[in-house]
């Protein structure tokens, strides 16, 4: 597997190709970014993983607490 710190092509590969991602720090706040952010990301096509100890649920969806 190549370093992906030090090639930039491979790692917009994996970027490309990704369809999962975990939004650490996830709020369920709607006015927060990181709340936007995976909103935005989930409309596109993403499966979105929040992760955020405080918080049970976002939208009827489990948050992980990072363990």
């Amino acid at each position: 597997m190549p370093n992906l710190k030090e090639d930039d092509n491979a790692l917009r590969e994996v970027l490309i190709q990704a369809k999962t991602i975990a939004v650490i720090g996830h709020s369920d706040k709607r006015d927060r970014t990181s709340y936007q952010i995976a909103q935005f990301l989930w409309q596109t096509g993403y499966t979105v993983y929040a992760v955020n100890p405080l918080i049970k649920e976002i939208d009827g969806q489990p948050s992980d607490a990072g363990r």
